[in-house]
């Protein structure tokens, strides 16, 4: 049976128990057992029909928030309902039939707040959360309910004045009546404004019929209130408010303002998509136009862990209230996707070696140029020592002893300068023990020429390399110029204000001291002034000092 005939079906059964219920309202029944049996009937279909209707809502509302007010409306209707049957039966006692009276209030004020949270829920997804200030509204509420509840206490409620007995028919209104009475026609307002407001979504004209029912209930709630001439429509109020409520919560969720799981063969219908659902027998309830077949045991083994049924296909399944949802994905052009970019890996691959062998020749390419920077600029440095010993050798064909001292004399300065011109090109800055170490195997080689020779070092700070290379150049310069002629030699490596100084002090033979000219022509070095160098040249008797250093 379609779904429409299915709705007009039900529709129509509930309007025949509701007026069967209010024709035995209204019927005057002369048996006694008739009027009793009516007494009882009319407040069992309604209550019967509120919870069944309880019932649908819970199955057909998937938003937790809506579902849980409008089953929390539909439970204090019950509630509502069973009070006013109660007090139907309680004739005599007049403060059980009162106590009841009052608990009417007890719906009559939560189900318009209710309602209202309900209103702002209207046309809002699963995810919407409303703002935390409306949970101050439930303390007015409460604080009246209260109110009621202990109205024999004060009586700022309902007054009784000197009566001795208090019923619901003889008793005056106070100012908190009143109070009551105005969020009791205040939510509904409020609700009714919200309701007409989310009908003006374009394409929803269906949603006048919740705005009806509202200001129809409204109109009804003020009737009722003023009392109008006593007039047949408002007696049995309970009843037609409750009734008021359903169609308004019905015409909301017919009308789409409320998600419902009502609309799943339409939905269905119109989507392209591979999926159905399945009841719990694996029979298929909803499908969509992408028809599909798949073998129970396939859904079986989805509902566990989605399967492949081919490279392209994936089936996957998962457990519903009374049934399973299952669809396909087609991986078809994730695979195509992935084949390119298996394709584009493999040549990234290929790129990427052929990029790494690119850098490791350019890396070998520049250490070569970087060997050959280094070899240039030794023996750059180097190359008027290696003259002076190439000049030595040719005019010695068979050098003697004192040759081959000489010779070893250039051979360690060479080798310490090459060691230094290699330590200048990773740092900057290096101790002054490379200085020490420098001058301490040159003094060694010159001992061995018949010289006396002293040497001592009390420095370990850290220098630019460049003043150190300068100032070994500068001994060496010394000592070739005046290596002949001088027997004692005592050099001493100190440090002053974190200044380097190197002294030297050279004792010669009467008769052979050498031009003071001739000293400061040796020191007078042009590189050694540019990096600030300054030296003290003394002649005290048979002995030469000499000190040298270069100022920060």
């Amino acid at each position: 049976m379609p779904k429409k005939y299915k709705v007009f079906r039900n529709d129509c059964i509930i309007l025949f128990f509701v007026i069967l219920a209010m024709l035995m309202r209204y019927i005057s029944f002369e048996n006694v057992f008739y009027r009793s049996a009516a007494d009882v009937i009319r407040p069992l279909i309604y209550i019967g029909m509120i919870f069944l209707w309880k019932e649908s809502i819970k199955r057909r509302i998937f938003i937790k928030s809506v579902r849980f007010y409008i089953t929390s409306i539909t439970i204090l209707m019950i509630f509502w309902m069973i009070l006013r049957t109660m007090r139907a039966i309680f004739f005599d006692d007049y403060f059980i039939r009162r106590m009841l009276w009052y608990s009417y209030y007890i719906p009559m004020l939560f189900i318009p707040l209710l309602g209202l949270f309900f209103g702002i829920y209207l046309g809002k997804s699963e995810r919407y959360r409303p703002p935390e200030y409306l949970k101050f509204l439930w303390i007015p509420t409460c604080i009246l309910c209260i109110l009621v509840l202990t109205n024999d206490i004060h009586q700022t409620v309902f007054s009784f004045g000197s009566n001795k007995i208090w019923t619901s028919k003889n008793y005056k209104y106070e100012i908190m009546y009143f109070v009551v009475l105005f969020f009791n026609i205040i939510y509904p307002i409020l609700t009714l404004s919200i309701t007409v407001k989310k009908s003006k979504l374009p394409n929803k004209k269906i949603l006048i019929l919740p705005n009806i029912a509202m200001l129809t209930l409204i109109i009804y709630i003020i009737i009722y209130v003023v009392n109008v001439g006593q007039l047949w429509i408002i007696r049995d109020v309970t009843v037609k408010i409750c009734l008021f409520i359903m169609v308004i919560i019905e015409s909301c969720i017919r009308s789409k303002l409320i998600q419902s799981n009502d609309n799943y063969e339409e939905l269905f219908k119109s989507c392209h998509f591979p999926i159905k659902i399945l009841n719990k027998y694996y029979e298929t309830v909803y499908n969509t136009k992408a028809d599909m077949y798949i073998e129970k045991k396939y859904i079986k083994e989805a509902i566990k862990e989605p399967i492949l049924l081919n490279r392209n296909i994936k089936v996957n399944a998962m457990p519903i209230d009374a049934g399973y949802v299952v669809w396909l994905d087609n991986l078809s052009k994730m695979n195509l996707l992935l084949d390119k970019l298996n394709i584009l890996k493999g040549q990234l691959l290929e790129r990427n070696i052929l990029l790494r062998a690119e850098i490791e020749l350019e890396e070998r390419k520049s250490r070569v140029e970087e060997k050959n920077k280094i070899i240039e600029k030794i023996m750059s440095e180097n190359i008027s020592s290696l003259a002076k010993m190439n000049n030595i050798l040719e005019k010695n064909a068979k050098p003697d002893i004192e040759v081959l001292k000489r010779l070893c004399i250039l051979g360690a300065y060479v080798k310490r300068k090459c060691n230094l011109l290699l330590l200048s090109y990773d740092n900057e800055n290096i101790l002054s023990k490379e200085l020490e170490y420098c001058i301490r195997e040159s003094m060694d080689s010159i001992s061995k020429c018949n010289i006396n020779c002293k040497f001592t070092s009390e420095c370990n700070e850290i220098i630019p390399i460049n003043h150190i290379i300068v100032l070994y150049d500068l001994f060496e310069d010394v000592v070739e110029c005046m290596l002949s002629t001088f027997s004692d030699f005592i050099v001493d490596i100190f440090s002053k204000n974190d200044d380097l100084y190197v002294s030297m002090k050279l004792v010669y033979n009467m008769g052979n001291i050498p031009l003071k000219e001739y000293a400061n022509q040796v020191l007078n070095n042009e590189k050694f002034k540019d990096m600030g160098g300054v030296y003290a040249l003394d002649y005290i008797e048979n002995e030469v000092h000499i000190t040298m250093c270069i100022l920060k």
